[in-house]
């Protein structure tokens, strides 16, 4: 999600069920220090969870239909350059950039304060959008 924000355990465990319940195929990159915790959560054969990737190649490439991001400027100007759909979250100002002044993509918002998780649910019905 950054450098500064990183989702919680319940909020990974939710997302990964929402993907997994979603039935999309998805690449999962992640820091170092978290992607060990992932791939214990990512089993089943859907997901690849990897430590890092040339994030422009794999924007790029014909069989990524969308992108799940924390909306920092560099990832949302690389998808917005990739034509790549997003999901962005966390940083308001370019989430608000994606889906409505670009119109490339919707918003699923984490309430910090409110300390309220998205739900799977909300994951699966939003992944749906992209297919």
């Amino acid at each position: 999600m950054g450098s500064v924000f990183s989702l919680s355990s319940a909020q990974i465990d939710e997302m990964v069920a929402g993907l997994i319940s979603s039935g999309v195929l998805y690449l999962w990159g992640g820091r170092e220090n978290s992607t060990s915790r992932l791939k214990e959560v990512c089993s089943g054969g859907m997901g690849l969870v990897v430590p890092w990737c040339d994030q422009m190649r794999v924007l790029r490439h014909s069989s990524i239909g969308g992108f799940s991001t924390h909306s920092g400027l560099s990832s949302t100007f690389e998808a917005g350059f990739s034509g790549v759909p997003m999901l962005s979250s966390d940083q308001f100002p370019n989430s608000k950039l994606v889906v409505e002044d670009w119109k490339v993509g919707w918003s699923l918002r984490i309430e910090l304060r409110a300390n309220k998780l998205i739900t799977r649910e909300a994951i699966a019905k939003t992944v749906h959008k992209f297919t």
